[in-house]
């Protein structure tokens, strides 16, 4: 994806949106959506398919710091949940969890941070 900064912001946005939002969760995590997901499929995203790390400081995406210092508050709140939860993330354990609420709120800011606009 870092050849192409405007598909990879794009598809990042999309992103976000499925990670702020509580009821796609609801939804897809327990079965019930169109979607396959869950919380270690969230977080293998962000981190491996979106490689976040690289994301925010990519010339191709150019973010501003603001932007950049959204997306690594998103990272590190995720960081710091997965070390307290634990390797077990299992949707039950994580949905209404306090910590996980602050991850949608951090990649909903995100989400607006980049412009997403949808």
């Amino acid at each position: 994806m870092a050849a192409d900064g405007k598909l990879w912001r794009k598809n990042m946005c999309g992103f976000l949106r499925t990670l702020a939002d509580a009821r796609f969760q609801r939804e897809n995590w327990f079965g019930k959506g169109k979607y396959v997901s869950s919380p270690e499929e969230m977080y293998n995203e962000l981190f491996n398919d979106f490689d976040i790390e690289q994301f925010l400081t990519s010339p191709q995406v150019a973010l501003t710091d603001d932007q950049r210092s959204a997306g690594k508050d998103l990272a590190a709140k995720l960081e710091a949940f997965d070390k307290a939860v634990g390797p077990d993330l299992i949707p039950e354990k994580v949905i209404d969890h306090p910590e996980w609420a602050k991850i949608r709120t951090a990649a909903q800011a995100f989400h607006k941070a980049l412009g997403c606009g949808d």
